[in-house]
């Protein structure tokens, strides 16, 4: 392990939020997908769930432009500059906590197996608990498209935007 890890493990220990993670990622490793799911759920539920983030953070993304779009801004910097304060880790950790509680319990599952995930990857400009919470989004968000839930999908994003316009709005 390197020093810089040696330094994140301890600030995470010191604040307790390692522990926290820890705790739900065993519970979670255990838990068996909703019973409520078709064959097609679960089979796309029981995919690697960094794979699902992985479509969800695509699909997030394409969102995120076309909301932009159709809010009227058409110049690529500002384009651009919005669409960063919606696709980073510590905005989506805030909007998946916003949209948390309107979630099923199927969903709610799959968004929990992304936050626990166990990824190599780690941004340098985010707490680790953003990082996970933003992964559990991307891995709902995923799912949900590759379920073609589309109408569910877009309802998550319709909240996911409310939220964001209400932010900007104070």
């Amino acid at each position: 392990m390197e020093k810089d890890d040696l330094q994140i493990k301890d600030i995470l220990e010191a604040i307790g939020e390692e522990d926290i993670l820890a705790e739900e990622s065993q519970t979670i490793a255990q838990e068996e997908p909703p019973s409520s799911l078709t064959p097609t759920q679960r089979e796309i539920a029981n995919y690697p769930i960094l794979a699902l983030a992985y479509i969800g953070d695509g699909v997030y993304e394409l969102y995120v432009r076309r909301y932009l779009l159709t809010a009227g801004e058409r110049k690529p910097g500002r384009l651009h500059k919005k669409a960063i304060s919606y696709v980073s880790a510590k905005s989506q950790s805030e909007l998946a906590a916003q949209v948390e509680p309107n979630l099923t319990e199927d969903e709610a599952w799959v968004m929990r197996r992304g936050r626990n995930a166990h990824s190599a990857h780690q941004p340098p400009n985010a707490r680790v608990i953003d990082y996970r919470r933003a992964t559990g989004l991307e891995a709902l968000i995923g799912y949900l498209y590759l379920t073609e839930q589309n109408k569910r999908l877009n309802e998550v994003f319709a909240i996911l935007f409310a939220k964001e316009e209400q932010k900007e709005g104070e």
